[in-house]
């Protein structure tokens, strides 16, 4: 198991707590964007957005653009990590790798 510093949901749009798994893997287009250098698309879906980003409110695991707001709660429900620790993710697990999101 690997712990770490994150980014997490805010207020009234929480990262809902349960277990997931990893449903795809992406390379947005800008790393230095909100979404860093990867995201991994999760199983489960916000119990408070119906959509996000013209798609369905699906929560991910991601870098995060701007590490400063790692540590706070700063997202729309997912979980956003350091990009050396996202890479270091995408390098060595396999879609459906399982997922646990808890407090």
């Amino acid at each position: 198991m690997r712990t770490g510093v994150i980014g997490a949901g805010e207020g009234e749009i929480p990262a809902p707590e349960g277990r997931y798994y990893s449903t795809e893997l992406l390379q947005p287009p800008d790393p230095e964007g909100p979404y860093g250098v990867y995201a991994f698309g999760l199983s489960g879906f916000s119990e408070t957005l119906e959509t996000f980003a013209d798609g369905p409110g699906r929560l991910a695991v991601h870098g995060a653009g701007d590490e400063d707001a790692l540590g706070r709660q700063v997202s729309h429900g997912c979980v956003r990590g350091f990009d050396e620790d996202i890479t270091l993710m995408a390098e060595n697990l396999p879609i459906g790798t399982p997922v646990e999101i808890s407090a």
